[in-house]
């Protein structure tokens, strides 16, 4: 998911800015187109390239719903996990006895006090 997030704040430093500067470059061509150019050819030309950035436009968009789409989905599936997480947590046994408890039980069954074991008194002694 991270690299899903990285991609998304990538496009969001480098091509999110492309995409703002051919939206004002696009909104002033259409402002100069309003403002009645003369010459025909002008005129074309003011046309083609508000239709070019409009396919970048329209690129870039779709670029950038692709990367949220995709950062939405992978955060989908970690709440997904994570719940499940939670369940199987949830659903998970408790022994009776903890590990402590059970070398306590079997020092005790054996006759052998907790000081004595862990004194080192035990040392090349046999237990049975």
């Amino acid at each position: 998911m991270d690299c899903a997030v990285d991609k998304l704040h990538d496009f969001m430093e480098s091509d999110g800015i492309d995409l703002l500067s051919y939206c004002l470059e696009k909104a002033n061509l259409i402002k100069f187109l309003n403002a009645q150019v003369n010459e025909r050819e002008e005129k074309n030309k003011l046309l083609n390239e508000k239709d070019e950035l409009s396919k970048k436009i329209d690129a870039l968009v779709a670029s950038h719903k692709k990367l949220e789409a995709d950062v939405s989905h992978k955060r989908q599936i970690v709440l997904t996990m994570k719940k499940k997480l939670k369940l199987i947590r949830g659903q998970r046994k408790k022994t009776e006895f903890t590990v402590h408890c059970n070398i306590e039980n079997t020092l005790q069954q054996y006759g052998i006090t907790a000081a004595e074991y862990h004194g080192g008194a035990l040392n090349g002694v046999m237990l049975c």
